[in-house]
């Protein structure tokens, strides 16, 4: 792969998604220091639940959302390489240079539709 696609989808990634991966990032810290600090407290079995579920719900948020940040980081960067050529699934990464604008993946069943915008374009 190209390293100049990666340098484009992080940069996407940081002007469009910043934020939420701050929050998530924060969220996973809150979570952590919930469950560290609470785990050994001498308290009532509900309050020590509660600690429990809102360090493990926060835990769980956060890795929500680096789940859904690194597809999103992926589909850019095949995005950025059809862009500059390369002709690949958006949703799983496959080659499909050698399939017809309207068939569909062999890999994950998704059309093409980011292929049919450069496929259409004049100076291809």
């Amino acid at each position: 792969m190209d390293w100049r696609a990666w340098c484009s989808a992080i940069r996407n990634l940081r002007r469009n998604r910043g934020f939420r991966a701050i929050v998530a990032a924060i969220a996973l810290v809150i979570g952590s220091i919930f469950l560290i600090l609470f785990w050994n407290h001498p308290a009532p079995p509900l309050f020590r639940g509660i600690i429990v579920a809102v360090g493990v719900g926060y835990s769980l948020m956060a890795f929500a959302a680096w789940a859904f940040y690194s597809k999103q980081i992926l589909r850019d960067v095949r995005l950025e390489m059809n862009r500059r050529g390369a002709k690949l699934c958006l949703e799983c990464g496959y080659d499909v240079s050698a399939l017809q604008p309207a068939e569909r993946c062999p890999e994950c069943g998704k059309l093409p539709e980011g292929l049919i915008a450069v496929d259409s374009h004049p100076d291809n």
